[in-house]
């Protein structure tokens, strides 16, 4: 049984009313609804009944999709990685100038145990802001589980001028696809107040890297602390980014004498 079927059971059941669909509509996210889903989430889990196949749900979903290799710590090549990158796109003036943290807990699903979720936010993302918005997509996310409360972190690069905008899409999309999410379950911020200076930018980056190994850590110049067990990837880079762009960035410089 997938999640939009167990709503439905769940709502034939009593246990719950069945949660919106309707991703497509701009309004269809508010604060009124928002909380009217907080307190129907609420009372689901509240539900011991509902609990019980909420987890059966899950499990289905890992035998379906097998959980990948296991971590628990950021090494200094993933830190050294997301610094370059981060590094990369401020040069290219496409910095990385908001911040998403979204707490899986506060969603239907409760958690997104190897990261399928953040995968297809990161995918549709990228298709409505590139190439109408931003030639560039750029993108870190880092995924996070303290004492089992599953959260991510993502650092994006959005133009000031869309942000609503973009807000409103990043909503729908998770939305859609955790079957529900009360108000607190995302939170968007601007990076160093809207002037997303490098320094800035680096300095949000390594607060989300703090699940780095305490040594490591230390000789990064980042405060560690446990972030628990991540099932496949601890973080994740948009391809406009990564080491490869970067390097035909700078060979495209070189042919044309640019610096």
């Amino acid at each position: 049984m997938n999640d939009r079927k167990l709503g439905k059971t769940m709502a034939s059941d009593g246990g719950v009313e069945s949660l919106p669909n309707d991703a497509s509509n701009p309004s269809a996210i508010t604060r009124s609804s928002q909380c009217r889903w907080r307190a129907i989430l609420t009372r689901a889990r509240s539900n011991p009944r509902n609990s019980s196949r909420i987890s059966a749900s899950l499990d289905l979903e890992r035998s379906a999709h097998p959980l990948r290799r296991q971590s628990t710590h950021l090494t200094k090549h993933h830190v050294t990685k997301m610094r370059s990158a981060a590094e990369f796109a401020h040069d290219i003036k496409h910095p990385l100038n908001l911040s998403i943290d979204i707490n899986w807990t506060r969603t239907w699903v409760g958690n997104d145990p190897d990261g399928q979720i953040l995968g297809r936010l990161m995918e549709l993302t990228r298709k409505w802001l590139k190439p109408r918005y931003c030639k560039i997509f750029a993108q870190i996310a880092v995924r996070e589980n303290p004492n089992g409360c599953a959260n991510t972190h993502i650092l994006v690069h959005c133009p000031p001028s869309i942000l609503r905008d973009f807000k409103r899409q990043v909503l729908n999309v998770l939305d859609e696809a955790c079957h529900g999410l009360n108000d607190r379950a995302v939170k968007f911020k601007r990076i160093g107040n809207g002037n997303s200076t490098l320094r800035a930018t680096l300095g949000k980056l390594d607060y989300i890297c703090k699940g780095t190994d305490p040594e490591v850590a230390k000789a990064l110049g980042i405060r560690p602390t446990p972030q628990g067990q991540i099932y496949g990837k601890l973080y994740s880079i948009s391809q406009d980014i990564q080491q490869k762009a970067r390097r035909r960035y700078a060979e495209a410089s070189r042919q044309l004498g640019t610096p």
